[in-house]
């Protein structure tokens, strides 16, 4: 097999591994050879604000939320303003409005954070609902217990994004 040519096999570890190796060449951030989970949320981020062909895209991109500069192309910058990333937290936008800012470009914080899941699920937009039924669904929702409201969104969260 010619070098640099590689085979996707059934499994995508291979190709996960070859990119950590490319990876590992830009910005050094590797563990035991595979890409960090800092990495791969950089790299989401990226991809869903600017590559309209993404899954993501059209509820980023899409709408309006961006990446700023000193993010979008450096992983080292996104590295060190937002530190390692905390064992069972993702990143979060504090105004789902704003796109992914670091702190110089959103003082004094940024727009971004690690949050748990809880956390996300409490500042997810609802804007996909109807008016007249949001409204219905507002009241409804609201009187129901927390851990009843947190298990429809988690199963509302992961039906929309891995289907039925």
């Amino acid at each position: 097999m010619p070098k640099g040519v590689y085979v996707r096999t059934e499994k995508a570890k291979v190709s996960l591994r070859i990119s950590a190796a490319k990876a590992n060449l830009k910005h050094g951030h590797t563990r035991g050879g595979r890409l960090t989970p800092e990495y791969i949320v950089w790299r989401g981020v990226v991809q869903r604000c600017v590559d309209p062909s993404t899954r993501g895209w059209k509820n980023y991109g899409g709408r309006g939320i961006g990446i700023c500069e000193h993010w979008r192309h450096s992983f080292e910058q996104f590295l060190a303003d937002m530190g390692s990333r905390p064992e069972g937290l993702t990143l979060d936008r504090a105004d789902n409005n704003k796109g992914y800012l670091c702190p110089r470009c959103c003082p004094p914080h940024g727009n971004c954070k690690w949050a748990t899941r809880s956390e996300q699920i409490k500042n997810q937009r609802h804007e996909y609902f109807h008016e007249e039924r949001s409204k219905r669904r507002t009241t409804w929702w609201m009187s129901q217990t927390p851990e009843y409201r947190h298990q429809r969104a988690v199963a509302a969260a992961l039906s929309r994004r891995y289907g039925d």
